[in-house]
């Protein structure tokens, strides 16, 4: 069997972690496998500005992932394994938002950006493909296979109210108006049918999951502002369930119509999630970290497994697989 850890990033440095173990859990596994791992520098380089977001993927033909970074003062970066620049670009706008996008179902595969003044579309080799202006600030954007092809198109959050998808030529295919800035998008095949579905949420609390073709599912307005989003196949159905984190530190999790399962309240403001398999076997767990420095590690149902008290607010946490490590 295989184990995961957790990376987690702290507003601040952290004091001595403790541990509280606060009841059974249903994975073949134990917290003390969950040990901190001693971590090195593999390598490091400087964009000479704040980077605003960051992700891997083949950006050439051969089999290691490259590192894409854009950074506040409107560059795009493109760093090898090794960590050396291969490339970089002006933007003429200030980003917000990077993902990875495979439009042509070919390495290497393409990087779409949000920024102040729409998003555009650029190849590997720096090559702008698409370069669509709105009106509004793309603050977030992911690929997403509407059409079920095997290839993906722009789906993007918007300050106007809007949820947007685009072709990758730039033509628009759908939107969708919602209350305010939408800030927050998950996209996944939720009812297997071969075309991905796009959970959203506004910045006045409405969560909505939209069909391929932008149809609404269901829309819900929650108690406070909605802090993450996310998809996962939580119940085993293979369908996958909602979750959704809040100000209040509400945590839920609903069915794709709509209908709440389970929901707790947290101690404080749930300012991070993950969902995944952190033990090896069973359903995903559900990992979110609080603005007061807990760490809360839940099973499929929000069980609560484990606790860690670490020095600061969890702005970040993720779920990865490290080194096949066997669970104890």
């Amino acid at each position: 069997m295989s184990a995961a850890i957790l990376l987690i990033l702290l507003q601040s440095p952290s004091g001595d972690p403790t541990v509280q173990i606060l009841g059974p859990h249903d994975g073949p596994a134990d917290p003390a496998a969950i040990a901190p791992f001693e971590t090195a520098v593999v390598w490091s380089n400087s964009t000479g500005s704040q980077i605003v977001g960051v992700v891997t993927g083949n950006l050439d033909t051969d089999s290691n992932d490259e590192v894409a970074a854009i950074t506040q003062n409107g560059s795009l970066f493109l760093f090898d394994e090794r960590g050396a620049r291969i490339g970089s670009m002006t933007l003429g706008a200030t980003p917000y938002s990077l993902a990875t996008l495979d439009a042509d179902g070919a390495n290497p595969v393409e990087l779409a950006i949000g920024t102040s003044a729409g998003f555009l579309v650029v190849g590997a080799n720096l090559t702008v493909i698409t370069n669509v202006t709105l009106a509004s600030e793309v603050r977030v954007l992911h690929g997403a296979d509407l059409d079920g092809n095997g290839l993906q198109e722009v789906v993007l959050g918007c300050d106007d109210s809007h949820t947007y998808a685009y072709d990758i030529t730039g033509a628009q295919l759908w939107n969708y108006t919602s209350n305010a800035a939408v800030r927050l998008l998950s996209v996944d095949d939720v009812d297997l049918d071969g075309h991905d579905e796009v959970l959203a949420a506004s910045q006045l609390r409405r969560l909505f999951l939209l069909d391929d073709n932008g149809t609404l599912l269901f829309e819900q307005a929650l108690s406070s502002s909605i802090t993450n989003i996310g998809l996962s196949d939580l119940s085993g159905d293979t369908r996958l369930e909602v979750v959704s984190t809040e100000a209040s530190g509400q945590i839920s999790i609903r069915l794709d119509n709509g209908t709440q399962t389970y929901s707790l309240t947290e101690t404080d403001r749930v300012v991070s999630l993950s969902l995944g398999q952190l033990y090896s076997g069973g359903r995903p767990e559900v990992v979110a970290g609080l603005a007061n420095g807990e760490l809360r590690v839940y099973n499929s149902s929000l069980g609560l497994l484990w606790n860690k008290t670490l020095g600061s607010q969890i702005d970040t946490v993720a779920i990865a697989n490290v080194g096949g490590l066997a669970d104890s």
